[in-house]
């Protein structure tokens, strides 16, 4: 029969199929699939290699290898096949494991460089260019730098800078008004940039300068081109890198336009940077900014389709737990440092003060969170809820009467200040209470050890943070007064440090032979920061004085040249370095030097600071020296200051502001292990969560007829006609009657017998308006507020006419009654809940990156930290007030009995209405900026109450004339829009801990998609995967093993079900920034589950195993002993092309091979026990362990295309007690003919293929497949043989005469005639002929002896007979001498699931042939065997052995 038809066991031997065949090795089949041919055999490439391979990725034309080496220096290798050559490329520590095969994808750059990306699901990801290193190495393929190794790192990382806003440069720039937001991104080592580090706190530009008077220095329009520049100070710059460039987000009238810089380069960890303009700079989106790249520390999968890498099964960081150390963190409130009212340098208005010390809001609840940034800076930790302090007797005490008119069940805490020192007064919601879940339950830390102090919150009412009122802070520690600080004389020190260095000569002898080296630190010129905080520091150096060089020789002085430097050490790092002179002006004279610089720079503990003297003489020789004479005026000069930037006040009068810092923080050490710094964050505020709505001026009733009335004069609610529905006011202090200035700020406590008033109803009173019986008729827009209580309405109206209900001038005929002005005010809104589920809220950061420093404390205390929402500063009013004389006579009608007056006074506000500007008409004017009366700015002691603004020709004339107006009444105060100046950092997204909300850190089921890789371009694109960008596949039919391609589908291969995505080209993106933290379907329609049965069906275990081919996909199911080809949305099922059963029984690993190892499991990796495993993995089940897939050490399956022959060829390997078990095999298949071809000898490590052929990992060596002599495989010769069923007819026994087979041999190309199979051996299930050695000779017998000599010949000598059994007629070889000898008969000789199918039984073979019996069986198997290894001429020759067909001939037995 013809073998055509290929490898069949699924029937019975006696249905076995013509033209088929049950066995065999090593052949393949040849001249489209009409013969079997001997398997070519394997050429070596590369022997006797150092390391152990672990890894495989090939091209097109190269083969990339991935090795574990024994040398700690060096643990890994990479190598590369090309051009038929092996070469060593790289040797480093990257950590290979022998428990984790690495597997991955490449591309080739527009230089056609090739660039590999590769994973092992246990180690980070790489990538690397194999053609150009990003680093130097030795001759022997070693780093010279180990610390390059990160360059590899296919999402890089970064350390965390900290941003410091120098100073605004007021000339010489370009810059737009607006706010500034500056971020970093770091050049990788290709050119392509990072992820965009965190933004800085916002950054104030407008058009006004410093120099102008305080009142003049106000915001401006969007658009205006300013002349300013920015000066950033970065500190904690990764040097690892060496360039980078700012992203820059600009936001003007609340529209936001995003740019990056030119790049950067790096210099040292900390150096200033001017940002001088935005015109020219590339534009990008707010997106590009804030959405970051996802960052995978560990990739299962991956898969290149439409230049775009495709990742699954993907792990980050671990999502590190610290809601229970939160529950314990105690914030105070600090009141220090001060802020000026009427200068620049120091105020509100001042962009530095801006930038690092925004105020909180007094009387306000906040809710507090705490994050960690992990160490790389690609991730930050969720936000977690800080709890208010632990209430106490004086909280819960009821309130007052007036107070239980508010609240009817209202508690102290509700309405008063219930601080004492430091300690924040306490809030609980009424109907909030944290959840019952361990992670509330902060008595124990997360191994269930008690936690000294914590507390469990768990059924208790939420609670928050409420800072003091300023009527508390006021008597406590003073609200407003003179200036108070200097520059740099506060917090640690109150004089400059290291004043003065002595004067003094010193003789230097250089230490170098070669004279180029000196080094001579002059007396008290080293600072170390001995605290345990961050210092902040200016350094001043001078020193002035003289040197002269010389060399001694045969004992006389030789003058000679030399030079001085000047440098400043920073640890070991020089931060500055300055040649001072050169001594070469006359050698017989000292010259004099002078050194000067000034530098500011942070200081952690621990930290150096150090000047140097250097001197550096060119002559040659052990005997040269310096005289250095010091002149006494030098000196080095270090002053701290309080905070990172300087806190220089150059106004007249000052108030203080609202920090925090935090107290009792603990870390635990893995915090310590996985992050370096923290950052304090808060809820943003808004009208739901908010109880103070605002803050003013509380004054004069309505009208006198009715108390109940009274105006509100403040900025952020009236200003942007907010709806508001307020509850109380209480009162801060008595404001003075005149205007707050140098030389009146002054600021009463408040004595009056309420602390707060009900407010019944409220409402925006518009100009000239009636309101009842009362009017606003001539008067301003302002708030009205009626209160509960007729006869003392507001707390000080009955206190003698305390708060006057007029103010006029000195000169003025009428009396001033009243001594002060008004009450500063706090109008609240008292809430239930604020901050209602504090775990879905808007994040604002303080924008303050604190370093967790080394060694870190048992609890940690932090410096104070700003970065709030408020500022504080001097509100201008301009009122129309009627007045009565001291009898209280009423003047008569208007304009006669009203007076205009301008007022200013201190208030906290969220809006910086300092940087209120003047409109482009001539009305849009506002006080301070300008007064009416005296048509100038409002600050001084000009002229303030007066009756009637300007005169002829005037100012006021002019716009009377110009908008119609009557009376100064008429025009409304102008309050522009600087809805940007109230901008806080809260651009980025933020995710605060929820309890009810499972943040994995591993992603079994999720598909992630790179940006494309542009053909012509030099960068990196696959380390970017955008958030959005990925889908999350089915759960519920195991985690995804691989991922494979057709050119158009993406095949999702999981463990238990085969999904396809159609339609890659057209993806669905969402644009919301926050759809980063949802599921985002990056496929046009949804995968679709190519055979659904609902458990699942076409699984996949075995990632080795996939094969993209011409013909198809190949995917075996391990579990399910199947193997499939998918094409077309569709799967053929080869596996049952005759073989369904042994691939049942076979392609599974063995339990007793399995139970022959430790394995250790952790969710989803199942290693081989070693020492170093670590001791939180358990015991592997077996289950368990049937997930390994590695089959460079263990267990595993992998598979390659066979271009040449084309076929498929799969290799489990299976190892037993540390050798290969009886169930390891490779098969091969052939995709057109749909048939099996034969076992194969050889079990490579791994198999791979590209244009260049076939290639095989084995052992210490590389071959290359079907490049040699036949059956020549991994450096031995291998037999071939083929299993053959004989059966027709079928179904009747048949007495079995002789075989007939035709060959072709070859040895060295020249064909032998003589040549053919040298082995026989028939079998039935319970007839065996037993193996027969053919031979060629017999032929020449039968030609040659009489029938009696040839009978007696081999009838009594039986090993005659086997050495001359076979003799060909023509081109037919025949064997007719078929005897079972086989003496027991109850054993089945013949296991169809085995790989050799002939069972090994330890057969008793008793007979001699001619003793045997006849074959009588419906049927024979006839194994034909050759073994190529005779030698030919002293050396194995190359054969080649062709089958072309095999006959028997029988007699039917008919009964």
């Amino acid at each position: 029969m013809k073998l055509t038809k290929g490898l069949f066991r699924d029937v019975s031997f006696e249905e076995q199929p013509n033209n088929t065949w049950v066995g065999g090795k090593n052949l393949v089949m040849s001249n489209k699939y009409t013969e079997l041919i001997s398997e070519p055999g394997f050429t070596t490439i590369a022997s006797n290699l150092s390391g152990t391979f672990i890894g495989a990725i090939k091209t097109p034309t190269d083969i990339i290898i991935f090795s574990i080496l024994d040398d700690t220096d060096a643990n890994s290798e990479i190598g590369l096949i090309r051009n038929g050559k092996y070469s060593i490329v790289l040797k480093a520590n990257l950590n290979f494991n022998t428990n984790y095969p690495i597997f991955g994808e490449y591309y080739y750059n527009y230089l056609n460089e090739l660039i590999v990306i590769f994973s092992d699901r246990h180690n980070t990801p790489k990538i690397i260019n194999i053609d150009n290193l990003p680093f130097p190495i030795t001759p022997d393929k070693d780093m010279l730098n180990s610390a390059d190794i990160f360059k590899l790192e296919m999402f890089s990382q970064f350390e965390t800078p900290r941003f410091v806003l120098s100073e605004v440069i007021e000339s010489g720039g370009n810059l737009i008004s607006g706010i500034y937001y500056l971020t970093i991104q770091y050049e990788l080592p290709d050119g392509a940039y990072g992820n965009f580090m965190q933004l800085s706190n916002p950054i104030t530009i407008f058009d006004t300068t410093s120099s102008m008077p305080f009142n003049d220095i106000v915001g401006c329009e969007a658009g205006v081109i300013t002349g300013k520049a920015i000066k950033i100070k970065i500190d904690n710059i990764d040097i690892k890198y060496t360039r980078f460039r700012f992203g820059i987000v600009h936001k003007s009238n609340s529209i936001i336009n995003c740019y990056v810089s030119d790049p950067m380069y790096i210099e040292t960890n900390s150096n200033k940077y001017v940002i001088n303009t935005i015109d020219g700079l590339s534009t990008i989106q707010l997106s590009d900014i804030t959405v970051k790249s996802s960052y995978y520390t560990k990739i299962g999968a991956t898969k290149v389709l439409k230049d775009q890498l495709w990742v699954a099964d993907v792990e980050t960081s671990d999502e590190l737990r610290y809601q229970k150390y939160a529950n314990n963190i105690k914030l105070e409130y600090v009141y220090s440092d001060e802020v000026g009212l009427d200068g620049f340098r120091g105020s509100y208005k001042d962009p530095i003060m801006l930038f690092n010390k925004k105020s909180f809001m007094p009387g306000e609840v906040m809710a507090f969170y705490i994050r960690f940034r992990y160490k790389g800076g690609n991730k930050v930790t969720q936000a977690f809820h800080i709890p208010g302090r632990q209430p106490n007797s004086n909280d819960y005490a009821t309130a007052d009467e007036e107070g239980l008119t508010i609240k009817s069940n209202a508690k102290r805490f509700h309405l008063e200040d219930t601080c004492t020192n430091h300690e924040l007064s306490y809030w609980e919601n009424e109907n909030e209470v944290y959840p019952d879940d361990d992670e509330y339950n902060g008595a124990y830390n997360y191994s269930n050890i008690p936690i000294v102090g914590g507390v469990d919150l768990r059924g208790l009412k939420v609670r928050h943070h409420r800072f003091p009122s300023v009527k508390y802070l006021h008597d406590q520690f003073g609200f407003v007064g003179l200036k108070q600080s200097s520059y740099g004389h506060t917090i640690y020190n109150t004089n400059p440090i290291l004043q003065n260095l002595n004067s003094y000569t010193k003789i230097l002898k250089f230490n170098f032979s070669d004279g180029s080296a000196g080094d001579m630190s002059l007396g008290n010129m080293v600072y170390t920061n001995n605290t345990q905080n961050v210092l902040f520091t200016d350094f001043n150096f001078y020193a002035t004085g003289s040197m002269q060089f010389y060399k001694v020789v045969n004992g006389n002085n030789i003058y000679i040249n030399g030079k001085a430097l000047f440098k400043i050490t920073h640890n070991n790092t020089v931060i500055v370095e300055e040649e001072i002179l050169t001594h070469d002006q006359n050698p017989y004279q000292p010259t004099a030097f002078a050194a000067a610089r000034s530098e500011d720079i942070s200081l952690n503990p621990g930290d150096t600071l150090t000047a140097h003297l250097s001197f550096i003489s060119n002559e040659i020789g052990n005997n040269a020296y310096a005289i250095v004479s010091v002149n006494h005026n030098s000196y080095f000069n270090i002053y701290i200051r309080p905070d990172i930037n300087n806190d220089y006040i150059e106004a007249n009068i000052t108030s203080k502001i609202l920090g925090v810092k935090i107290t009792n923080l603990y870390l635990p050490q893995y915090i310590i292990d996985n992050c370096d710094s923290y950052e304090l964050l808060y809820a943003t505020r808004d009208t739901d969560n908010s109880i103070v709505l605002s803050q003013g001026m509380l004054t004069q009733p309505l009208s006198r007829s009715s108390l109940m009335y009274s105006r509100f004069y403040e900025y952020d609610l009236i200003s942007n006609n907010k709806s508001f529905k307020p509850t109380h006011i209480t009162c801060e202090g008595y404001l003075p009657h005149n205007i707050f200035s140098k030389t009146n700020f002054t600021f009463d406590t408040y004595t009056g017998g309420k602390k707060y008033a009900r407010i019944d109803s409220s409402e925006y009173l518009d100009t000239d308006s009636k309101f009842g019986s009362d009017d606003n008729q001539y008067r301003e827009k302002s708030i009205y507020l009626k209160h509960s209580d007729y006869s003392n309405p507001i707390p000080g109206w009955s206190l003698t006419k305390k708060v006057s209900t007029q103010l006029l001038e000195d000169t003025d005929p009428y009396m001033v009654h009243g001594v002060y002005n008004g009450i500063l005010s706090t109008l609240y809104s008292l809430k239930d809940d604020v901050y209602y589920n504090y775990s879905n809220q808007k994040i604002s950061t303080t924008g303050f990156i604190i370093p967790i420093l080394t060694p870190v404390p048992t609890i940690v205390e932090s410096n104070s930290i700003y970065g709030g929402d408020v500022i504080v500063g001097l509100m201008g009013v301009r009122r129309s007030i009627r007045y009565y004389n001291n009898l209280g006579i009423d003047h008569g009608n208007y304009p006669n009995e009203f007076r205009y007056v301008y007022n200013l006074f201190p208030i906290y506000s969220i809006n910086n209405h300092l940087l209120r500007y003047r409109g482009k008409q001539l009305d849009q004017k506002y006080y301070p900026s300008f007064n009416y009366l005296t048509e100038t700015n409002g600050l001084g002691e000009g002229k303030i109450t007066g009756i009637h603004p300007g005169g002829v020709g005037s100012l006021w004339e002019t716009i009377k004339a110009a908008y119609g107006y009557v009376a100064l009444y008429q025009v409304p105060d102008y309050y522009s829009n600087i809805r940007d100046y109230t901008s806080l950092n809260n651009i980025e997204p933020n995710i605060v801990f929820n309890h009810n909300i499972i943040f994995n850190n591993k992603f079994p089921y999720r598909i992630h998609k790179s940006i494309k890789q542009q053909s012509d371009s030099r960068f990196q694109n696959w380390r970017k995967f955008l958030p959005d960008e990925y889908y999350e596949s089915t759960s519920s039919k195991g985690r995804i093993i691989a991922l494979a391609t057709d050119g158009e589908d993406l095949l999702i291969l999981h463990e238990h079900t085969l999904l396809v995505a159609r339609g890659i080209s057209e993806l669905r993106l969402n644009d919301n920034v926050v759809a980063a933290l949802g599921d985002s379907n990056i496929f046009q329609t949804s995968p679709i589950e190519i055979l659904y049965n609902g458990i699942g069906a076409v699984g996949c275990q075995s990632k080795f195993a996939v094969v993209e081919f011409i013909h198809g996909i190949l995917i075996v199911d391990r579990r399910q002993g199947r193997i499939y080809i998918y094409k077309n949305m569709a799967v053929e099922v080869i596996s049952d092309y005759g073989m369904y059963s042994f691939f049942e029984a076979n392609l599974q690993y063995s339990d007793a091979s399995l139970g022959n190892y430790i394995y250790l499991f952790d969710d989803g990796d199942v290693v081989l026990f070693d020492d170093s495993a670590p001791v939180e993995y358990t015991l592997a089940t077996l289950d368990q362990k049937k997930i390994i897939d590695n089959p460079y050490t263990q267990f595993g399956i992998h598979a390659t295309w066979d271009d040449k022959h084309s076929r498929i060829l799969i290799t489990k390997k299976s190892i037993s007690n540390d050798t290969l078990s009886s169930g390891s095999f490779t098969i091969s298949y052939y995709p057109e003919i749909k048939a099996w071809g034969l076992f194969h000898e050889y079990i490579p490590l791994m198999s791979l293929y590209n244009k260049n052929g076939v290639y095989f990992l084995h052992s210490n060596a590389i071959y290359k497949a079907n490049a040699a002599r036949s059956n020549f495989y991994f450096g031995s010769y291998k037999s071939l043989y083929i299993d053959l069923v004989f059966n027709t007819p079928t179904n009747f026994d048949k007495i079995y005469n002789s075989i007939s087979w035709i060959t072709k041999y070859s040895a060295n190309g020249i064909e032998s005639r003589t040549n053919t199979f040298n082995k026989i051996t028939i079998f039935t299930h319970d007839q065996f002929s037993g193996e027969i050695a053919l031979s060629t000779n017999v032929s020449n017998d039968i030609e040659n002896l009489t029938k009696e000599q040839f009978f007696t010949k081999y009838k009594t000598n039986k090993s005659n007979f086997d050495s001359f059994n076979i003799r060909r007629v023509g081109n037919v070889w025949n064997y007719n001498h078929l005897r079972d000898i086989l003496t027991s008969k109850n054993l089945d000789l013949i296991v169809n699931t085995d790989i050799d199918i002939l069972a090994d039984n330890n057969l008793t073979l008793t007979r001699v042939w001619d003793e045997g019996n006849l074959f009588i069986s419906p049927f024979i198997v006839v194994r034909l065997e050759l073994n190529p290894t005779v030698m030919v001429g002293g050396e194995y020759p190359i054969v080649q052995f062709k089958i072309l067909d095999i006959t028997t001939t029988s007699n039917v037995i008919r009964r």
